[in-house]
């Protein structure tokens, strides 16, 4: 094997460890074992072509940046933020009471089968009704408005 070819097997070799440790962060243990092997092979070419002192150098080389390569991606994977990058609050269905309010008149924004939508000052929002169906595009009245829920009636117009 020429030397080119024992310069590639060992550049590809290390590409396949560091794809391994920087990309695949440990995913694929086989692609960093190929990159082993391919290692391996041009360290022992080294050996067998170049001789004794070629080969420590090579061993010596690639152990020092095989060690170096693992503590970077250590170092890396420990200060990266895998993941969310900031804390989201998880609560649903949480209702702002600054858009609805006790005594709100809105619309049935579709049928209220005891629960549904409202369109109350522009926002849809869910709603349960306390009168069991309403139908689409009924008036209704905001009766009740608590952390996670908004309870309306039918509006009773005066006649």
């Amino acid at each position: 094997m020429t030397t080119i070819g024992i310069i590639i097997l060992m550049v590809l070799g290390m590409l396949l460890i560091m794809a391994e440790l920087f990309f695949l962060m440990g995913g694929s243990i086989a692609i960093g074992l190929a990159g082993l092997a391919i290692l391996g092979v041009g360290v022992y070419q080294i050996f067998m072509i170049h001789g004794m002192m070629a080969g420590c150098i090579a061993l010596l080389g690639s152990t020092i940046g095989g060690v170096g390569m693992t503590l970077a991606a250590f170092r890396m994977m420990s200060t990266r933020d895998i993941g969310l990058r900031e804390q989201i609050d998880g609560r649903v269905n949480e209702v702002d009471h600054t858009l609805v309010q006790v005594d709100d008149v809105g619309l049935a924004y579709g049928d209220l089968k005891l629960g549904g939508q409202i369109k109350v000052m522009g926002e849809i929002m869910d709603a349960e009704s306390e009168d069991g169906f309403i139908a689409k595009g009924t008036k209704v009245i905001v009766t009740k408005v608590t952390s996670n829920k908004v309870f309306v009636k039918k509006l009773e117009e005066d006649k």
